[in-house]
């Protein structure tokens, strides 16, 4: 089927395993037949003998030589059971020597004992189909728990190999949806489906070919109304598989949904808005269940259908071959229309199971092709075929005449030019929603330049590794991601193979030390999601404590310092302090007080670079910067005389 071709590249490490379970399920499907065919001697043999078999019997119990009693037996059958022969010839040769092997034990031993040993020979065989059955079960679940390990595996590489624009694209939760729900349910919908497809295809094929062995004119005539019926169960299928992309991705439509709301539930309970996310959630959920209804009346119709046209098949059969057994017109005893009606009836079951697993490969390749339109999305920002390896940085950092979109004709970034030379402190300040992040991003190649271009010492970082390219660089953001685990583990986590002394180096440099140790179990308390067990300043330092051990050579502080009361912006402010010591410096800051003594100040307003220079020159001319410091300096006197006024 189209799409499942590619899950052969998960299933090809696996392929001696593969070949056993097809063994087993080989072994499976002939032991199946043979407890069918084992009817055949039970009613024409045993439970009916004939007066013939009685003779043979008494023959071998008078005192005569076996050449004797041999040469005897083999006249009897060709004298009386000549007509009944004949009437077998369809079975072939291999029938007629089954019959012969099963009249010679007739004449050594009375029908009771020979049906006792049918009836073990049954038990064995049982046994044998159960533990082999059992066996290629438990295979095939391996196979298809690697085969959806494999898949889930490659999927996250594929997402996590991508840049910023692909996750702006697909939100975190249809990303998380994909990843969790969606091969989740392909492992039900593929993997397993495929090997119960295989399994009861063989059975089926067994007991076909032991009812074509017994009439193949009866078999024939009953598989003239099989394939209307299996036209039926396809045309089901493929309603099936529309419906069943339509509930993934409704399903990941909810999961992004409570992604949102559960990040922002702050949010939701300041604005008063938990009613009305309710009701939100209230009818997505809605929607999932009208489109999940549709999916199970098709889904619950598929079985009964198919039992009911397998069963009523059968039931046909019976009524007719019946007749034919009863007016002796037909050509079979009643132990082989017994043997033929058990292998139809038996193969009802896998037939229709074989439908009912078309159906879930027609749910499986709706959640294939959504797997395969996040696993096909080319990385936007790769390395270029000549990518070098960049493992100093000496000289200077430009942006030549860079320009960027998000959106074709609506420019967020145009024409800037800046330097920033090695060692040096250089700020990005303006308003915000200027570009001040794009700039940084940029250098980080979160994003490519739609024009112009960006150098590290006068290479292009298109043509540096991404690798080499961002273990030159540290970031400090505004919002401090910490995972959740403990201090420790996400001090270093950037630098894994950190010693647990080089950690406490780090933190006591980022003024982190002292509320890490008063913490309940110091560096290995967890600190939650997202850091919500510490405070805004805690989280921050742990982030500045990251970025020093790494001991970046160009370091980024996105608004490092806003939105932190006095006293932990007085400890932060020390630690970026040592952060800059000896490195190059790129900083967007939003209190200007904090970057005066920065070698140089771009201002940034609507995409633009508009001014340049050190504080005071800013300050000398009557620009943008000059405003912006006024506004922030009327501003803090203001909330000085507030707090001054407030004072008792």
């Amino acid at each position: 089927m189209k799409g499942y071709g590619r899950l052969l590249k998960y299933l090809r490490p696996q392929i001696a395993r593969i070949l056993l379970g097809f063994a087993l399920m080989g072994i499976f499907a002939l032991f199946s037949g043979f407890s069918i065919a084992m009817l055949y001697p039970i009613f024409d043999i045993v439970l009916t003998p004939r007066a013939e078999d009685a003779a043979v019997r008494s023959q071998l119990r008078a005192d005569i030589p076996l050449g004797y009693q041999l040469r005897e037996f083999g006249r009897e059958l060709t004298d009386e059971y000549g007509k009944a022969i004949r009437h077998e010839q369809s079975l072939g040769d291999a029938s007629r020597q089954a019959k012969l092997a099963l009249l010679g034990l007739l004449r050594e031993n009375p029908a009771d004992r020979i049906l006792g040993w049918i009836c073990l020979a049954g038990i064995l065989l049982m046994f044998f189909k159960t533990s082999t059955g059992y066996l290629q079960k438990i295979v095939f679940v391996r196979v298809e728990e690697k085969t959806v390990m494999l898949l889930r595996n490659d999927l996250f590489e594929r997402i996590e190999s991508h840049s910023l624009p692909f996750f702006s694209r697909y939100g975190t939760g249809e990303l998380i949806s994909r990843v969790v729900n969606d091969v989740g349910a392909l492992k039900q919908s593929t993997v397993s489906s495929i090997a119960e497809l295989l399994r009861n295809a063989s059975v089926a094929l067994v007991f076909l070919a032991i009812a074509l062995l017994v009439s193949w004119q009866l078999t024939l005539a009953v598989f003239v109304v099989v394939p209307p019926a299996i036209w039926l169960i396809a045309r089901m299928g493929d309603k099936l598989k529309t419906y069943s992309g339509r509930a993934q991705a409704k399903t990941a439509d909810i999961v992004h949904f409570l992604q949102e709301v559960f990040v922002a539930h702050r949010l939701v309970i300041a604005f008063r808005a938990v009613g009305r996310e309710i009701k939100r959630f209230h009818q997505e959920s809605y929607r999932y269940f009208r489109i999940y209804l549709k999916f199970m009346r098709l889904d619950s119709l598929a079985a009964p259908l198919s039992e009911f046209l397998t069963t009523s098949i059968g039931i046909l059969v019976l009524w007719y071959g019946g007749s034919l057994v009863i007016h002796s017109t037909g050509g079979i005893t009643a132990g082989q229309f017994v043997v033929f009606c058990g292998a139809l009836f038996a193969m009802m079951r896998p037939i229709s199971t074989c439908a009912r697993m078309y159906n879930e490969l027609q749910k499986g390749r709706a959640i294939l092709s959504r797997l395969w339109e996040i696993a096909d999305v080319p990385p936007e920002i790769t390395d270029s075929p000549h990518a070098r390896t960049l493992e100093k940085f000496s000289d200077s950092v430009r942006y030549e005449q860079v320009s960027f979109s998000y959106v074709s004709g609506q420019p967020v970034l145009q024409h800037c030019s800046l330097e920033i030379p090695h060692g040096s402190i250089v700020a990005l300040v303006g308003p915000s929603g200027g570009g001040k992040s794009t700039l940084a991003d940029l250098l980080l190649r979160f994003h490519d330049p739609t024009d112009g271009f960006i150098t590290i010492d006068g290479l292009d970082i298109r043509e540096i590794t991404l690798n080499s390219l961002r273990q030159l660089i540290g970031v400090v953001t505004q919002e401090t991601l910490l995972f959740n685990t403990s201090v420790k583990e996400n001090i270093r986590f950037g630098r894994p193979e950190a010693t647990d002394e080089e950690v406490e180096t780090a933190s006591r440099a980022a003024n982190a030390h002292d509320f890490i140790r008063a913490l309940p179990e110091g560096y290995n308390t967890c600190v939650g999601e997202r850091g919500s067990r510490l405070s805004g300043g805690e989280r921050q330092r742990i982030a500045i404590a990251r970025a020093i051990l790494c001991d970046p050579q160009i370091l980024v502080l996105d608004e490092a310092t806003s939105s932190l009361d006095s006293e932990s912006e007085t400890l932060i402010q020390e630690a970026i302090s040592r952060l800059l010591m000896g490195r190059t410096t790129l900083v967007i800051a939003h209190r200007l007080s904090t970057i005066q003594q920065a070698d140089c100040i771009y201002v940034v307003d609507k995409g633009r670079i508009v001014e340049a220079g050190r504080h005071e020159q800013l300050l000398a001319r009557d620009g943008r910067y000059r405003r912006l410091y006024e506004l922030q300096f009327a501003k803090a006197q203001i909330e000085s005389a507030e707090n001054s006024s407030e004072m008792p």
